[in-house]
């Protein structure tokens, strides 16, 4: 089969000069408003960010792809392909197209033709057909029309790439973006692909100055296979380049071939099991079925089938039975034996943190086990918790006591001893007033001494004193209210 895993470029055709016109004024427009993201200085910050998008997509890669196979295994297969077809031609191809379009009337080239196309009949995708433009350009002008592409895809990649790092997993943009990673980065790697007619084929064309180097190529390597003597002359080092690059075509054409019958075919199957394998199988048989049908054109019992097989209704029953057998085939259960040790990996993982310190003393669920929310699955020891409850019962105790005192007033015990308290400092006041008048009268009648009367004096006041610091005391007396 010769047709690329890609998809070749659209076949050129007709279209009137008012959609022509009508498409240059639409870029001639944009390319007022955003011709500044196609001077060279804005080249720096797009790499810095894929390459920011890059880290975070290998930092965060077991976690990119434990959701994305968990979408994969929910999500219907044709929902997401529908899905991812329509992100695809949407968020990346129609950007892409549109900065080719707007780059080529930026550097004064005309764009020939802006529409859709099906690729295979099957996939729509949208087209920026320049003509002839490019090759009129030169210097910097040919090579950012170029690599406009490119870059804008390199843009769209990091936008995704960090928006996915930057959204909780668990939402729905968070899986829109990671679902728009994939078609980025495989449109880079076809595009940098030299073997196909895509970006990286125009740029060595550009680069050689040659617009037929694949069709040069595959004539001398066909003419080298088979023994045979070129069909140009060329000199020893362009057939050595031609060669080279016709093996290099040949053998990427057989490993995209084996990696999408039997690493896509592998992946659909593990993936949604025998409805993708046949979902796959359809899709590759619709791609290919020209390259198919001219095959069995020339295999013998195809065209014998074909001419010699019966009437109509024969034939058509015969192809039904066919098609239902296929189908029974891939629908058909069978038994899986897998050998060897084996290690069940979650489909997500949550970490759970308490808001203490503290140490685990039961764990009340076992692994694998199913939980709902609120559910308690571990239990702390809580030592500083107790203690600090027992503290602050005991502070709640003494205050509760303190607030009872209060409010109950002075116990009649305490009164008594209060008052008893009162007559023996009146008793005591009464004795040292006596004692101070006696010393007094001594010292009229010069029978004492002044030392004397100050001692009795002192007496005195603190015999008064007392009392009014016995009332000064806190607690004593009746409560407030």
């Amino acid at each position: 089969m010769t047709q690329e895993p890609g998809g070749s470029p659209p076949p050129v055709t007709a279209t009137t000069p008012h959609q022509a016109d009508a498409a240059n004024l639409l870029f001639d427009l944009l390319a007022v408003i955003f011709g500044w993201l196609f001077a060279p200085w804005a080249m720096v910050p797009i790499s810095v960010l894929a390459f920011i998008g890059a880290v975070v997509l290998a930092r965060g890669w077991e976690s990119y792809e434990t959701q994305f196979g968990v979408l994969t295994r929910t999500l219907p297969l044709f929902s997401l392909a529908l899905f991812s077809l329509a992100q695809t031609v949407v968020f990346m191809n129609l950007p892409r197209e549109v900065a080719v379009g707007v780059a080529c009337r930026l550097h004064g080239g005309r764009v020939r033709r802006f529409h859709l196309y099906w690729f295979a009949d099957l996939v729509p995708f949208v087209n920026c057909d320049t003509g002839d433009s490019i090759h009129r350009m030169k210097g910097r002008a040919r090579w950012t029309v170029l690599t406009a592409g490119i870059w804008c895809q390199l843009l769209i990649f990091g936008v995704a790439a960090l928006a996915w790092g930057l959204t909780d997993r668990g939402s729905d943009l968070s899986r829109f973006w990671l679902l728009l990673i994939p078609p980025c980065v495989v449109g880079l790697a076809l595009h940098a692909v030299i073997f196909l007619r895509y970006d990286g084929y125009r740029i060595l064309c550009s680069w050689l100055k040659d617009g037929q180097v694949r069709e040069r190529a595959i004539g001398e390597t066909r003419a080298w296979l088979a023994g045979r003597p070129g069909p140009a002359a060329l000199t020893e080092r362009e057939r050595f380049w031609l060669r080279l690059y016709g093996v290099g075509y040949y053998a990427f054409n057989v490993s995209m071939q084996l990696v999408l019958l039997v690493g896509g075919g592998y992946w659909l199957e593990s993936r949604f099991g025998p409805s993708g394998l046949m979902f796959g199988c359809a899709v590759y048989l619709w791609a290919y079925r020209k390259e198919v049908a001219a095959i069995m054109t020339d295999n013998d019992g195809y065209r014998w089938a074909v001419r010699h097989g019966g009437s109509k209704t024969v034939k058509w029953v015969v192809r039904l039975g066919l098609l239902v057998a296929a189908v029974v085939v891939l629908f058909l259960p069978y038994d899986r034996e897998v050998e060897g040790e084996c290690r069940v990996v979650a489909g997500a993982e949550v970490g759970l943190r308490a808001q203490l310190q503290d140490e685990v003393i039961a764990v009340n669920v076992s692994p694998g086990q199913e939980v709902e929310a609120n559910q308690v699955i571990a239990t702390l020891s809580g030592r500083d918790i107790v203690t600090q409850l027992r503290t602050a019962e005991a502070e709640l105790k003494k205050e509760q006591a303190e607030l009872d005192r209060l409010l109950n007033g002075v116990r009649s015990e305490d009164l008594a001893i209060a008052e008893h308290e009162r007559d023996l400092a009146k008793t005591e006041l009464a004795f040292a007033e006596d004692e101070l008048k006696r010393e007094q009268a001594l010292l009229a009648g010069k029978a004492s001494t002044t030392e004397k009367v100050d001692t009795a004096r002192r007496k005195r006041d603190a015999s008064r004193d007392r009392p009014r610091d016995r009332r000064a005391e806190p607690g004593e007396g009746a409560p407030r209210r």
